[in-house]
């Protein structure tokens, strides 16, 4: 029989407080891959990258009873097997996220540990380039790097958008097994504040549903333990269904078909016992859908990556 690892809850007598610790014990952690990955189709090959990383730190800016307020620093960036090894165009992404749980259970001890937690977050997401959306003649970064004249500039080109994202989840402690679903939308709302041209080719509105577990330990490997998550959703632009082909000879726009409007995010991590640091792990991941790395979104992806994660939560803190 598995055994299982929760985060360490501060009060028993505190359900507000516990809720809280659970909580962000969901929130994403930070990763660095090794490689590109395994790609399987798409636009983004094996070959591509050194690494790409995801850094997050969770700030709890302000916890009253059961409310929760966290401020994410967020950053990602890529660096790429080309000359020099450029991180070329880095994902900034703020955001400020508030949460209420409900309905909280009785405490460390109890298998009642559940409770809702609607939430509201407020984030922004560019790239720090100021050159123009489209290249107006041939852009050459190097041999292997290059964007034709009409085409998305993606060596300088700038992208900015501010999306809200809205929903509910629910952890269930069910013989100590936390897990977390949750349903979700994102709104792209200030269309002052976003790049024009992104108008009619990408996301204006998505809406998904997602799950996360808690640490478990099993018997064979009982001194490794497991989590898992992942998520779907689907998206709809501004305007129509089209969006510029990426790898044409010339601009063209083509019809996106509903399979081209879904994303797919599978993670499984673990943490190894030799893992000199509580919060060290290791992760495999595959992702389906069109790029989520800011200025690159007409590119689609198909890949399996592995890596390091850095997760604040394992369950023994």
């Amino acid at each position: 029989m598995p055994s299982y690892g929760k985060p360490v809850l501060a009060d028993e007598g505190d359900p507000a407080e516990n809720a809280a610790t659970i909580m962000k014990s969901y929130l994403d952690p930070s990763y660095i891959t090794v490689g590109g990955g395994l790609s399987t189709g798409g636009d983004v090959g094996s070959e591509d990258l050194w690494f790409e990383a995801d850094l997050n730190n969770h700030f709890q800016v302000l916890r009253i009873n059961s409310f929760l307020l966290t401020l994410n620093p967020r950053v990602r960036l890529r660096m790429y097997r080309d000359d020099s090894a450029p991180v070329r165009t880095p994902s900034f992404m703020p955001g400020l996220a508030a949460f209420w749980t409900i309905s909280c259970g009785q405490g460390q001890g109890s298998s009642n540990d559940s409770f809702w937690y609607p939430y509201l977050m407020l984030s922004h997401h560019s790239n720090g380039q100021a050159g123009a959306f489209y290249a107006e003649d041939e852009i050459v970064a190097s041999e292997d790097e290059k964007v034709r004249a009409g085409h998305v500039n993606t060596i300088s080109g700038s992208f900015s958008t501010n999306f809200i994202r809205a929903g509910v989840g629910w952890v269930q402690d069910v013989n100590y097994i936390p897990t977390s679903m949750e349903v979700w939308t994102r709104w792209h709302p200030l269309e002052e504040n976003r790049t024009d041209e992104l108008d009619g080719q990408y996301e204006k509105v998505a809406i998904g549903m997602s799950f996360r577990s808690a640490p478990k330990q099993y018997g064979l490997t009982k001194t490794w333990k497991y989590k898992a998550m992942g998520g779907i959703s689907y998206s709809w632009g501004q305007r129509g269904n089209n969006i510029t082909d990426p790898k044409g000879a010339n601009p063209i726009v083509t019809e996106v078909d509903t399979h081209d409007r879904v994303s797919l995010e599978l993670t499984a991590s673990a943490r190894p016992p030799w893992s000199w640091t509580t919060r060290l792990g290791v992760f495999m991941r595959y992702d389906y859908g069109y790029d989520y790395y800011n200025i690159r979104f007409q590119q689609r992806l198909n890949r399996l990556q592995i890596g390091f994660a850095a997760d604040r939560y394992w369950g023994d803190e």
